[in-house]
C-alpha cells in the first residue's frame, strides 16, 4: 500500500513536472518565471534548459518605427515607439524561443510593448513590461527565426535604459533537457529627451538643444549669471569645445550661448558650466 502510494505520488509530481516545462514554450514570463533574459539580478533561460549555450545564435536591434532594420539606435525619446527584431539560430535545433525587457538603472521594466508579430506576446497583457515567444518558433529557409514586435518608451523621461534579450533553441520534446540557450544580449540607451534643467538655486531654468544634437548646441539663460565657463567635454572629463556668446541673441538678460559640435564624433558628451561658486554638468547627445 506504502509502495502504491508513493508510486502514485511520483506519477503526479512527474505529470505536474511536464505541465510546468511545457508551459515554458509558450513564454517564461507567461509561465510564471517572469524575467529570465540574464539581465542583473534577473535569471536565464539556461537555469531550466540546461543543454549549455553550444552554437545558439542571436541578434536583438532596436530601431525608430518605420526606420531600417541598420539604424539600431543608441538613444530613446520619451513616449516614442521603436521596433525591435530577435533573430537566433543553431546548427541542429530548428524551434526557438525568446525573451525580451526594458530595465532602468534600478533594473525596472519600464515602457510597453506591443504591435507583436505571429509568434510572440507580451507580459502582462494589459501593459506588457516582457516580450516573448507564444510558441515554439520555428527557422525560416536561412536557418534563422525571427520575430518583430514594438515598443513604446516610458512616457516621461527615465534616465539611461538597457534593452536585454535572450533565445533558447529547443529540441522540441516538450521538456527543457538539452535544450541550448544563447548569451544574454545588450543594448544601452541613453535619454535624449529635450534638457530643461533646475541647477540648484544658483542657476534656474537653463535650456540645453536641441538634443541629440547635430551641428551645434545651444544654451539659453533667461536671467544673468556669473558663468564663468561652458565647456563640452567627454565622460572622462576632456574638453572637446568652448561655448561663445550666439552673435544672434547678445543680451545680458537672456543671453544665448553655442558649441559647434559639427566635427564631434557621435556619442554621449557632459556640458559643464561654471559659476563663481559651482560647477554643474548636464548629459547631451551628438548625433549627426
Amino acid at each position: 500500500m506504502i509502495r502504491y502510494k508513493y508510486a502514485i505520488s511520483y506519477l503526479l509530481f512527474s505529470f505536474a513536472t511536464i505541465i510546468i516545462f511545457s508551459s515554458y514554450h509558450g513564454g517564461a514570463a507567461n509561465g510564471g518565471l517572469g524575467n529570465m533574459t540574464g539581465s542583473p539580478g534577473a535569471g536565464n533561460c539556461g537555469n531550466c534548459h540546461n543543454g549549455g549555450q553550444d552554437t545558439t545564435f542571436s541578434t536583438i536591434m532596436i530601431r525608430k518605427k518605420g526606420d531600417t532594420a541598420s539604424n539600431t539606435i543608441k538613444y530613446y525619446t520619451a513616449n516614442s515607439l521603436y521596433t525591435i527584431t530577435v533573430r537566433g539560430k543553431h546548427s541542429q535545433y530548428d524551434m526557438f524561443g525568446f525573451q525580451a525587457v526594458v530595465l532602468d538603472t534600478n533594473n525596472n521594466p519600464v515602457g510597453n510593448f506591443i504591435n507583436f508579430d505571429n509568434y510572440s506576446q507580451g507580459y502582462p497583457a494589459i501593459k506588457s513590461l516582457y516580450a516573448e515567444n507564444n510558441t515554439r518558433i520555428p527557422k525560416d529557409t536561412n536557418d534563422w527565426f525571427e520575430v518583430n514586435f514594438d515598443w513604446r518608451a516610458p512616457a516621461i523621461s527615465s534616465g539611461e535604459l538597457t534593452l536585454y534579450g535572450i533565445v533558447n533553441a529547443v529540441n522540441n520534446n516538450g521538456q527543457p533537457s538539452f535544450d541550448k540557450t544563447g548569451k544574454t544580449m545588450a543594448i544601452p540607451m541613453a535619454d535624449s529627451t529635450p534638457l530643461t534643467i533646475n541647477l540648484y538655486s544658483s542657476i534656474s531654468n537653463v535650456v540645453i538643444y536641441p538634443c541629440p544634437a547635430n551641428d551645434g548646441l545651444y544654451l539659453k539663460f533667461p536671467t544673468t549669471y556669473n558663468i564663468t565657463a561652458i565647456h563640452l567635454e567627454t565622460n572622462g572629463g576632456k574638453i572637446i569645445s568652448a561655448a561663445i556668446i550666439n552673435s544672434l541673441n547678445t543680451n545680458i538678460a537672456n543671453r544665448e550661448y553655442y558649441i559647434n559640435t559639427a566635427k564631434v564624433p557621435n556619442g554621449c558628451y557632459l556640458i559643464r558650466l561654471r559659476t563663481d561658486n559651482y560647477n554643474h554638468t548636464k548629459k547631451v547627445i551628438i548625433e549627426h
